[in-house]
């Protein structure tokens, strides 16, 4: 039997360090968030996480997407 492959992505909310996180949610996180609060400027924004797929503004649902996903990615 072949072997499966995970193809679901990172967790939206890993978004430090650039590119692709660490695999934990954590204060860098949420600092990077609230560094680029405001309207992304060269969409898609990396802080732009909710909802899925992003709005265009990073903004305090981003930030409670963040805090609701804390800790290690699944």
């Amino acid at each position: 039997k072949g072997s499966v492959s995970s193809l679901s992505p990172p967790c939206p909310a890993d978004v430090t360090p650039d590119p692709g996180g660490d695999g934990l949610i954590n204060i860098l996180d949420l600092l990077a968030v609230v560094a680029a609060w405001g309207p992304c400027m060269n969409p898609p924004c990396a802080t732009d996480i909710a909802p899925a797929g992003g709005d265009g503004v990073t903004n305090i649902n981003d930030l409670l997407a963040a805090v609701a996903g804390w800790g290690s990615c699944p």
